[in-house]
Parts: C-alpha cells; structure tokens; sequence
C-alpha cells in the first residue's frame, strides 16, 4: 500500500519546499501538512490535489507506480483508500495509476445516511455494480432506487449523485469510469 503521507514529504524535499512554504501555497496549517506527512491524519481529495497543485503534479502521477505493464492481478495490499472533504464517503482505488489507464475502477463506501455530495458532471462514462446496501441514484434530475446487484450505466456529462438509504449500513458501489477522473 502506498504510504501517501511518506510519498508527499520525499515530493516536497524533492522540490525543495519547507513544510511552511508548501502549507502556505495549498491554503493549509503547517500543523495539517505535518499531521499528513506523519500518517496521523488522513488526506482528503480535494486537499491532497490543492497540495500537488503546488509542485505541478497530478493525482495520476502521484499514485502511480512502476508496475509491470503485463501485471494482471493486483493484490489488496495495493488498495488506496482517500477520504472525501464532508468525510461521507471514502474513494477506494483498486489499480494503480499510471497514466495510459483508459478505465478507472473505485470501490466507494458511502457511510450510513451519506452522499456522494451535491449532483456533478465530468467528462466520460460511468458504470456502476451496487456491492452492498441500497441507496438513491440521482441522473439528470430522476432518482433511481438502487440495492445490491443492481447495475447502472450513464454518460457522466449528466448531473449524477448517490445517497445511502440506510442509517445503519454503509454502501459499497463498484464504478468504473473512463476517462479516468483522478
């Protein structure tokens, strides 16, 4: 599993920023970029991008790895989990980047009672398998009632989102996008 927080500390030494100049250049606390770094708070998305933004890098480059372009399986251990800024649903990455990627598959674990958050659009496809639980799928303004099993499939130009119905279970949903988003 990539330690991201080890990753970020050898990018910045890389291009030679203190902790204060970099925090001071994503918007964030040095305490924040510290905490990070140490693996004693998890990054968000949003935050990790506004920190990569600083040293010209995309999330594409940052997780990718020098793999085996014929590597077939891809064991657990290389699963990348990042947590979303309103801290309602969690972004599973199943393969790492490398940046050729036509596909991208995520496992989203959306907590009980949470949302991806307000309806978005972005360029592409999207493909989704319900793993677990039931919840609301939200496409250009009709809802969809979806649980486990059940698949959905749209062009992601449209508005979409999902709630997880239950206030007792989290939700676990299977996308695969292209182009790849992160």
């Amino acid at each position: 599993m990539i330690d991201i927080g080890r990753k970020l500390k050898t990018l910045r030494k890389k291009y030679r920023l203190s902790q204060d100049k970099l925090a001071e250049r994503a918007g964030i606390t040095k305490a924040h970029l510290s905490l990070i770094e140490n693996k004693k708070r998890s990054v968000t998305v949003k935050t990790l991008r506004k920190i990569l933004e600083v040293m010209n890098e995309s999330l594409a480059s940052f997780f990718s790895e020098p793999d085996d372009d014929n590597q077939v399986v891809y064991r657990e251990s290389s699963y990348i989990s990042i947590p979303e800024a309103n801290e309602t649903y969690t972004n599973k990455l199943l393969i790492p980047f490398d940046g050729d990627r036509k596909l991208e598959p995520i496992e989203v674990v959306i907590k009980p009672g949470g949302t991806l958050g307000d309806p978005y659009t972005h360029k592409g496809e999207e493909f989704g398998l319900v793993l677990k639980g039931k919840g609301l799928l939200n496409v250009d303004g009709i809802e969809y009632e979806i649980s486990k099993g059940d698949r959905f499939y749209y062009s992601s130009n449209l508005l979409h989102t999902v709630q997880n119905l239950s206030d007792e279970e989290e939700m676990h949903v299977l996308f695969v996008s292209t182009p790849p988003t992160f």
